[in-house]
């Protein structure tokens, strides 16, 4: 059988940052077969041919600094290394979403929001085990918790959303040892958890939403680990529990890591015999592919798509980023008592027009064809255009230089 490598390049929303992608999806991702499209690239790519019998797949991520390992997403502060633990469940991810990033059923657990009661209820699947072969249970979703808003665990993963959870604010504070908002309806050791909401929000249809957490963590496995330690200790970085279909048989601190098939992974078993997942350079990762070192390659940039392009045996997919980039106006200053920005700074951006001529006097098309290879999309709006839901083709953003009306507004403002 021909060996077709893949690569997946994804453009951002102003300025372009292909990624040429290592493990396609994880375990956060629909498992739909519909043929999705971003620009000219195929957002995923299926051989025709028969899958192979073993084999091992490597694949690679572009970084000129290291990856740390840390397999706790609420200590993990790495999106490198988040990218390279998605064979092992991707720091443990427990929903599934569709392309608009909204929760779909049939993944680890499912999520259910009632806005009436303003809770959300998470029921874990009844085969969903960790790598050693224990449940998974309802603790182990609520010490995602303790370990995000327990000040000792050194997390930097606290936000206000999170104080929207009843009781978190008053653990977070040390005015309270456990959660009130977060109970257990069939015990901590089963699958069921219900957490209460002071407000409900429209965004927590949407994964990512930051009110309430996605991943669990192996309680029984890290209870005797002292808070201080844990994030450094064996158990969350070299030989930790994961529950992807894959679990790490090697982890190389800042270089690489090897996976093998997890036997308790409740999902299709995996056919591949492992997974090699190494660091490339940047000064090295264009010749890595001509010299297929790698199957995948991710996290390449938009200045790299001409050097990779048509090179054989590679399949170029694309994707967009979850990213926006703004030019911003410096009109005043931030009151930190009221938590107000005050438009007070004597300036000709004051007035609207000034700012509108400029957005019209920028060549914005001439700038993304030399430095993102024509792979940008401009923006139209404070919203990625990769969730349609929220915006719209019909807005135009500043596309295209346009010195007259740029003049216009200037002479409209004398």
């Amino acid at each position: 059988m021909k060996k077709l490598k893949v690569t997946l390049l994804a453009s951002s929303v102003v300025l372009a940052a292909p990624l040429l992608s290592a493990c396609g999806s994880n375990q956060s991702s629909s498992t739909s077969t519909k043929k999705l499209k971003v620009g000219d690239f195929d957002v995923a790519y299926q051989n025709p041919d028969k899958a192979i019998k073993g084999g091992d797949l490597k694949i690679a991520y572009q970084s000129d600094s290291p990856m740390k390992a840390e397999w706790l997403a609420p200590l993990s502060d790495d999106a490198t290394f988040g990218s390279m633990s998605g064979p092992g469940g991707g720091q443990d991810g427990l929903f599934f979403t569709n392309s608009s990033f909204k929760y779909i059923n049939g993944g680890p657990a499912n999520v259910s929001l009632d806005k009436d009661a303003k809770t959300a209820t998470i029921t874990l699947r009844k085969d969903l085990k960790w790598s050693d072969g224990s449940e998974v249970t309802a603790k182990d979703y609520e010490f995602s918790y303790e370990l995000t808003a327990n000040p000792a665990y050194g997390s930097d993963r606290w936000t206000d959303s999170l104080a929207n959870i009843v009781g978190l604010s008053d653990y977070h504070a040390g005015k309270a040892k456990t959660i009130s908002g977060i109970t257990f309806p069939d015990g901590e050791s089963g699958k069921v958890i219900k957490v209460q909401f002071k407000e409900m929000t429209p965004g927590m249809n949407q994964t990512g939403n930051g009110y309430f957490l996605e991943t669990v963590a192996p309680y029984q496995y890290l209870k005797d680990v002292a808070p201080k330690d844990l994030a450094s200790s064996p158990k969350s970085t070299t030989k930790p529990l994961v529950t992807g279909p894959f679990k790490p048989e090697n982890v190389v601190a800042g270089e690489s890591i090897k996976y093998v098939p997890n036997p308790y992974y409740w999902g299709e078993k995996p056919k591949l015999n492992s997974i090699t997942y190494e660091i490339v350079s940047t000064a090295k990762s264009v010749a890595a592919l001509s010299a297929h070192k790698y199957d995948f390659i991710n996290d390449m940039r938009a200045s790299q798509y001409k050097q990779v392009k048509d090179v054989k045996g590679y399949k170029v997919l694309g994707q967009q980023e979850l990213y926006i980039s703004l030019m911003y106006y410096n009109l005043g200053h931030y009151d930190v008592k009221k938590s107000i920005s005050v438009q007070d700074r004597k300036t000709p951006l004051q007035d609207q027009n000034v700012r509108e001529a400029l957005g019209y006097a920028r060549n914005v098309a001439a700038v993304q064809a030399k430095f993102s290879n024509g792979l940008a999309t401009p923006a139209n709006g404070l919203i990625p255009p990769i969730f349609k839901e929220f915006t719209s083709p019909s807005v135009k953003g500043y596309e295209k230089q346009d010195l007259d009306k740029a003049n216009k507004l200037l002479d409209e403002d004398g």
